[in-house]
């Protein structure tokens, strides 16, 4: 969802709302883990974690990649790791 609002509107979202998006993901997965949180964990967050997680992103400026939402897309990524069945 956030990929479709920043491709069709060609809204750029600012680091730290990545950073913050990352941290409520592995709250969630922490939270919700199980099942619930493999129902959460869908393609599209996948997607979005391991693209934040690159060093150099393929579509934006390379300046917006910060090593924060790096840490946080690899907190989230480990989070639902954990949570699986």
């Amino acid at each position: 969802m956030l990929f479709y609002i920043e491709i069709s509107f060609g809204f750029k979202t600012p680091a730290k709302i990545k950073q913050n998006i990352c941290y409520v993901w592995s709250i969630l997965a922490e939270k919700l883990a199980g099942k619930t949180a493999e129902l959460l964990f869908i393609g599209e967050v996948q997607n979005i974690l391991l693209e934040w997680l690159n060093p150099l992103p393929l579509n934006t400026n390379a300046t917006e990649r910060t090593e924060g939402i790096q840490l946080a897309a690899l907190i989230a990524l480990e989070k639902f790791s954990l949570t699986g069945t």
